[in-house]
């Protein structure tokens, strides 16, 4: 038997003890112990070397602790190409003959224990600022990682290094209570994510490529090009939270979520989605000026005493959909606290007109954020059409698709131009109407009442239709088409009877 063929039958015998169940709980077990030592020491720190963010949406990290313990085939690569397995049969003098004795598999076990990279951690970071935050927090609070029997053994001066693939990473070897050694890299999420990638392709040694100069020259292309998308992903996050700490009530925003979405979620039994409703909410209470709370909601308000007979369709729409009648709560308890705070008689009939004017300022305020430049006080024209709406079609999109409105916007804008251009004789509010309607209508028709006889509506919407080629706009073409095709179906259809 040669050299090579007798030293892998005592691999097979190495990774059999490995590989046995025990032992890997036991990693496991010990790796569970790390991973509690540093999230315990991030999460009580996070804060200070500015690892967490706190905005209108949500709160969070900017890392994640994540591990993994070395796969037996794994291991078996490493014994090969850095001869692990070679030193260490010859450190410990393993036979075959004596291998497998009790006291032998204690002492490999304890071997492997020490192995840097058995128990790997990662802690993947949103940006690489973040990953050098971490590694500052982690160098500047060593005793709290001592007192929890973390150790390491690497010199921080030296980190980031650079890899063979032209990208930085952090890569500190540690020691667990004396007994187990690990290694933990901080890398970004782009970083781990190319990391991946490059492993994949060309695994361990670029110098065994036959084109080594021009990977190279590659790989450092390519982490120079991540290098500029971290740093132009930095200041967006930057810029972002700079106008965050400007345009929002950050102690109004902390009681929406430490008071009001538990009591959401009290009264659903379900963990209820806050985010879902928060932009609309924080617009309430800046309009009507509430402050920094809202107060315990109660839900009674609409129940019984208001009168749909205005907005026939708005009821259906609310019974159909829990996000609308949280809005549309949260809404009143704003307004009682704001308009009505001697409990005064409240005209609910009327202050849900007050609601849907308040929404109609909400969709202006999202089409504005398009960069849209409407004109003064074009909420007006998004109620009118708005209350247009409730009172045939049982759409939920009416309250709040402001996209939507934003292409009626434009279509209308073409309606008035056409009729001023051709010097017609019907208002244009009507054509924009009935185009309003189909726009919202889901397959309902909509009531022959609403079309004004003296009126050529397709005719219109026909010169309409050249305009809006005319301004190579496939997405708002498309938009116009599908309205238009509705529209001529219902007009033929009452011309059919």
């Amino acid at each position: 038997m040669d050299f090579i063929d007798s030293q892998k039958i005592m691999f097979d015998a190495l990774m059999d003890i490995y590989d046995e169940e025990n032992y890997l709980r036991e990693l496991a077990y010990k790796t569970s112990q790390i991973i509690e030592v540093l999230e315990q020491i991030f999460d009580d720190e996070a804060k200070n070397f500015e690892l967490v963010y706190k905005n209108s949406i949500q709160n969070g990290k900017y890392y994640k602790i994540e591990s993994r313990i070395k796969k037996a085939e794994s291991l078996r690569e490493k014994f090969y190409r850095r001869n692990i397995g070679l030193e260490l049969i010859r450190e410990l003098g393993l036979t075959p003959e004596n291998i497998n004795f009790k006291a032998t598999r204690k002492k490999i076990r304890q071997s492997y224990n020490m192995l840097d990279d058995v128990i790997g951690i990662r802690i993947v970071t949103e940006l690489k600022a973040d990953s050098m935050s971490a590694l500052s927090l982690i160098e500047n609070r060593m005793s709290l990682f001592n007192q929890g029997g973390i150790f390491f053994k690497t010199d921080f001066k030296g980190q980031p290094e650079v890899m063979d693939n032209g990208l930085e990473i952090i890569k500190l070897k540690g020691v667990f209570e004396e007994k187990n050694a690990f290694e933990l890299q901080i890398k970004s999420k782009i970083d781990a994510a190319w990391g991946d990638i490059d492993h994949k392709l060309f695994y361990k040694d670029y110098n065994s490529s036959p084109v080594k100069d021009g990977l190279q020259v590659s790989m450092n292309n390519i982490g120079e090009l991540l290098h500029h998308i971290e740093k132009f992903l930095f200041d967006l996050r930057e810029t972002n939270n700079e106008v965050e700490d400007k345009s929002i009530n950050q102690i109004l925003v902390e009681h929406l979520f430490e008071v009001v979405s538990p009591d959401i979620d009290n009264k659903l039994r379900i963990n209820y989605d806050f985010k879902r409703i928060l932009e609309p909410v924080l617009f309430f209470a800046d309009e009507l000026r509430v402050g920094d709370e809202i107060g315990a909601l109660n839900y009674d308000y609409f129940e019984t005493v208001t009168d749909f007979t205005e907005f026939p369709s708005y009821e259906s729409i609310r019974k159909c959909n829990f996000d609308y009648v949280l809005i549309e709560t949260i809404f009143v308890n704003c307004l009682m606290k704001v308009e009505y705070p001697e409990n005064r008689t409240i005209d609910f009939t009327n202050e849900l007109k007050h609601y849907f004017i308040v929404l109609s300022k909400f969709c202006e305020k999202k089409i504005r954020e398009m960069e849209v430049k409407l004109e003064p006080d074009y909420y007006r024209s998004i109620y009118r059409k708005m209350m247009l709406l409730l009172g045939h079609l049982d759409n939920p999109k009416v309250l709040f698709d402001y996209n939507t409105y934003r292409k009626i916007w434009l279509i209308d804008k073409i309606i008035i131009d056409i009729i001023v251009e051709n010097e017609m004789d019907q208002e244009g509010h009507h054509v924009s109407d009935i185009f309003t309607l189909f726009t919202f209508a889901s397959g309902k028709l909509v009531k022959e009442s609403s079309y004004k006889s003296d009126v050529d509506y397709i005719g219109i919407l026909t010169k309409v239709k050249r305009q809006v080629e005319a301004m190579d706009n496939q997405e708002l073409l498309k938009f116009f088409n599908q309205v238009l095709l509705k529209v001529a179906k219902d007009i033929e259809s009452k011309e059919d009877l």
